[in-house]
């Protein structure tokens, strides 16, 4: 009995030094394990905001077509990017329907004008007795409206100028994001130039039909129309337009 209880307390005694063994080791286990996983937070923790900082002070590298559009206008640069083939396939798909919009009012325009001049050359007669009416006998060898008489050559001259400079415009400017208003306004004007630019060039002259019979008014054409409501529209979009359209376009970039 005296060995049986003396023995006791030490098997109790290593029992519980074993356990408190054990316990020891799993909270030494755990901490080790929080300890890594804090250090690989750590670690990634900075590695993000290394690589953030990296970012923010690496050097935008600019394409080509942005380092070409901010040389001056008329360089060598600037032509060299307007003329490539980059500058075309770049923007013609975000204005080939704009384009399609234009050349189509050009073509009914120019249309419209040529076969109602002459359905209606050398014939006299009122729509509205008083108020409108048909006189197919004029014929204007000056601008719209009877400007500037008997300076066709002059005006034939200016007409095709005008016209290459446009086109020239349009396509250095391709890159503007202009809205459906400008092409309007200018597929007017451009219709109705060609409209009395064929007139000069076939006769000599234009041929004027309208008139205005309320009113002491030059005789005029289609092609009159379309340029003074096309010069109307540019300058409407020229002064409440344009400034939005610009802004638009940088708010999208």
């Amino acid at each position: 009995m005296e060995n049986f209880n003396n023995n006791e307390p030490n098997v109790i005694k290593n029992n519980g030094a074993g356990d408190l063994g054990a316990g020891n080791q799993t909270i030494q286990e755990n901490i080790q394990q929080d300890s890594s996983l804090e250090v690989d937070d750590f670690i990634q923790q900075k590695s993000e905001e290394q690589q953030g900082n990296e970012e923010k002070t690496a050097p935008q590298v600019e394409t080509f077509a942005e380092q070409e559009s901010k040389q001056p206008i008329f360089s060598k640069q600037y032509f060299r990017y307007r003329f490539s083939k980059q500058y075309i396939q770049s923007n013609i798909k975000n204005v080939y329907k704009k384009y399609i919009t234009f050349f189509a009012i050009v073509a009914v325009v120019l249309a419209l004008d040529l076969i109602l001049k002459s359905v209606f050359d050398q014939k006299e007669y009122d729509f509205i007795e008083g108020f409108i009416g048909i006189n197919g006998f004029a014929h204007n060898t000056g601008a719209a409206f009877s400007l500037f008489s008997n300076a066709t050559v002059f005006l034939l001259v200016l007409s095709i100028v005008c016209l290459l400079l446009y086109f020239m415009f349009e396509y250095l400017t391709m890159d503007n994001c202009r809205g459906y208003t400008f092409y309007v306004a200018t597929s007017l004007m451009v219709g109705g130039t060609l409209g009395n630019l064929i007139d000069r060039v076939a006769f000599g002259y234009v041929r004027d039909f309208i008139e205005l019979e309320f009113i002491d008014f030059p005789i005029f054409n289609i092609a009159d129309c379309a340029l003074t409501v096309g010069v109307i529209l540019l300058i409407v979009w020229l002064i409440f337009l344009e400034g939005k359209e610009k802004k638009n376009a940088k708010n999208h970039l």
